[in-house]
């Protein structure tokens, strides 16, 4: 008696997952040429104005009167402006591993700083969905000892930052080496 051999079928590749609004699996911002966005970015290296944050000597930059830091050409949104400027930073095959979805393990644009829609190009890195959420804890602890303070006083930010508050590197509320912007 012959036994009949089991075939593996190949599985299917799991589908991107993707954006609830836009139905895109990846940033919006990939869509234009380098050559457009660089001049966005320029416009909004113009148009930043900095603010308090959690970093010492170093403000965060926000862009616009709209709360939500989008950039918007002839009235329709095109990016997020903190998206233009990552690009500007990391490049176009880094931002393509960027996820539109916000999976545990995908690759998101983070903020050292904890400052939502921040445009220093200091305080903005790539790193997964799971470490950033855990910034987020710390930007807590951070901003609340920066209150406890008064804002403009770093004391109690340097204090947490001093003695181990914050076990990521690199560290929330500290710049990133390199001068870019």
């Amino acid at each position: 008696m012959k036994r009949a051999r089991s075939r593996s079928r190949p599985q299917p590749q799991p589908q991107p997952r993707l954006h609830n609004k836009s139905k895109k699996s990846t940033l919006s911002v990939l869509d234009y040429t380098g050559t457009r966005i660089r001049a966005w970015y320029r416009d909004i290296r113009k148009r930043c104005r900095p603010v308090t944050g959690l970093i010492e000597h170093s403000p965060c930059y926000k862009f616009g009167r709209a709360r939500d830091g989008r950039y918007t050409v002839k009235g329709t949104k095109v990016a997020s402006a903190y998206q233009i400027v990552a690009y500007c930073v990391f490049g176009r095959r880094a931002l393509k591993k960027v996820a539109t979805s916000k999976r545990r393990n995908d690759i998101t644009i983070s903020h050292l700083c904890g400052t939502r829609y921040c445009c220093n190009p200091q305080h903005i890195i790539l790193e997964t969905k799971a470490l950033n959420d855990e910034r987020t804890h710390c930007h807590f602890v951070l901003n609340s000892a920066f209150e406890a303070y008064g804002f403009n006083d770093y004391r109690g930010v340097r204090r947490i930052l001093k003695y181990g508050g914050c076990p990521h590197h690199p560290r929330c509320a500290n710049e990133r080496p390199e001068e870019v912007y």
